[in-house]
């Protein structure tokens, strides 16, 4: 039978093949250019020096969902797919380098210029601290950070009056004798408390004591913190420290109100993470009871027993804390090694070529895990992931050959780095050193179901903006007064002259 050309089968079925085919065609070509496009944007760098890319497990957004879930948990999972010592990850159109290597860690730390804190430093003052970008703006901030000088000229204040010393010992000596106070109420009878709630409360009233005076906002109110305290002209009352930075802040024409601001980023700094590394201390120091007796012998030696005025105290000298205690010392940097966390930043405000080697572009992220080194069997032996108290004690160090020696300083990060590193460092080891003497020297803790020596307890998911863990739920003990301390009163006096190359830090 004749099929005419017009017909409903010489017409219909030709479309309908052609449509098909089409699809499949149109629909493959464009899957395919997608594809190749996604795969130039992604895999591709527009610098072949670039730092190696890891890819997401999910396409596009896998970093993005990683970082959400796991936080900076999410860079030692990604460290444990590969050994390199710096790697890129893409978000989008963003990229964030991460630094693994102690070498290149320290390189950033030198280009503090092209890889600045400062874009950080100004978007947390604003989101954090609540501040306008024209009160940030008046202590010197540029726009395009490259000469931004406001946190400089801060820091330069706060260094000062930081360095080991007359003022930063006596400092301390307000903090200890305040906190003090509520350890003289402990008597030789047991009392439960919660470990890391006990330590927090007493150590931010102490450290406020220190660095603001005895009428200080805190202390009045733990949640109030304004212009009042400058309104009341309390700062003469007030630590070195905090007089540099009254004196820094108002040349710049900012107001009591802007003052305020700014004070709460000092209380964060001075006891957020002074407080976690005090309360691990703690719990690592009295978990050994062999090590609680080592250190009670070593701290004797730095205390004198009096009476005066009819009660007996023991004075500890405060400036012989790093100097003469290097068990003392050595396990407290054992103590950040294993609980310090910090995840260091850095923007790329320029292209820079880090080290002579990897090509980093500008406007992208540094990100350094200061965790990734701290347990590194590569840099520590292979007892990285116990707790060795000795770890960091002269004979052991020099023991080793001198390019581990070197290895080991360059990725032991607990303060940051560079112009950034953290001027508070002394006086937070000063004072955490010497609640923690006063307490091995003077008191037992064991747990509060009676068992005995200290559990070390699990701490929560790393954060990113958390730089010495948080405990999962505290640790609940029993404190007691060891009966030769019955009656005592703790005093802290600042004795010798002190350089800085005797302080651990």
């Amino acid at each position: 039978m004749e099929v005419r050309p017009n017909s409903t089968a010489s017409v219909v079925l030709p479309r309908q093949s052609f449509g098909v085919s089409s699809f499949y065609i149109y629909g493959t070509t464009l899957f395919i250019i997608i594809a190749t496009i996604s795969w130039i944007w992604f895999n591709g760098t527009s610098n072949t020096k670039e730092p190696p890319q890891i890819s997401p497990k999910v396409p596009f957004i896998g970093h993005l969902l990683g970082i959400i879930q796991h936080q900076a948990e999410y860079f030692l999972q990604l460290r444990t797919r590969q050994s390199w010592p710096i790697f890129t990850l893409k978000i989008f159109g963003s990229r964030i380098y991460v630094i693994t290597s102690p070498e290149l860690v320290q390189a950033v730390f030198r280009n503090s210029k092209s890889l600045s804190f400062e874009p950080i430093a100004f978007k947390g003052s604003q989101r954090i601290l609540q501040m306008g970008k024209e009160e940030i703006e008046k202590l010197g901030a540029s726009p395009d950070f490259k000469h931004a000088d406001y946190m400089d000229k801060i820091n330069k204040g706060m260094h000062a009056s930081l360095q080991p010393g007359a003022p930063l010992f006596e400092m301390n000596s307000r903090a200890l004798n305040r906190f003090a106070v509520f350890l003289n109420e402990i008597d030789t009878t047991e009392k439960q408390i919660n470990l890391y709630t006990w330590v927090r409360d007493h150590f931010t009233l102490a450290s406020a004591d220190a660095m603001y005076g005895e009428e200080n906002p805190i202390a009045e109110d733990l949640s109030l913190i304004d212009s009042l305290h400058y309104s009341r002209g309390l700062v003469k009352n007030a630590s070195g420290l905090i007089q540099a930075r009254y004196r820094d802040i108002t040349a710049s024409g900012c107001t009591a109100d802007n003052i305020a601001d700014w004070e709460i980023a000092i209380v964060m700094a001075t006891t957020m993470n002074s407080v976690n590394g005090a309360f691990w201390m703690l719990c690592h120091v009295f978990s050994d009871p062999q090590l609680v007796s080592d250190l009670r012998e070593e701290i004797e030696k730095i205390t004198t027993r009096r009476t005066q005025d009819g009660t007996e105290k023991v004075c500890f000298d405060v400036s012989q804390l790093q100097k003469s205690c290097p068990l003392l010392t050595s396990a407290w940097q054992e103590t950040l090694r294993a609980e310090d966390v910090v995840v260091s930043q850095r923007v790329v405000v320029e292209d820079t070529m880090l080290n002579d080697t990897y090509f980093l572009k500008k406007n992208s992220m540094v990100q350094i895990p200061s965790r990734i080194m701290h347990e590194s069997s590569d840099i520590w032996g292979a007892d990285s992931h116990i707790f060795n108290a000795r770890r960091f004690l002269k004979p052991n160090v020099d023991s080793m050959s001198r390019e581990q020696r070197k290895l080991q300083k360059q990725g032991f990060v607990p303060f940051g780095g560079g112009s950034v590193l953290c001027p508070g460092r002394h006086f937070a080891t000063t004072e955490t050193l010497g609640i923690a003497a006063t307490i091995l020297l003077g008191y037992e803790l064991r747990m509060a179901d009676g068992s005995g020596a200290l559990k070390v307890p699990k701490g929560k998911k790393q954060e990113m903006g958390v730089a010495v863990k948080i405990p999962q739920n505290g640790l609940d003990v029993l404190i007691q007064r060891k009966k030769e301390f019955e009656g005592v009163k703790w005093t802290y006096d600042v004795g010798g002259e002190v350089k800085e190359s005797d302080m651990v830090f």
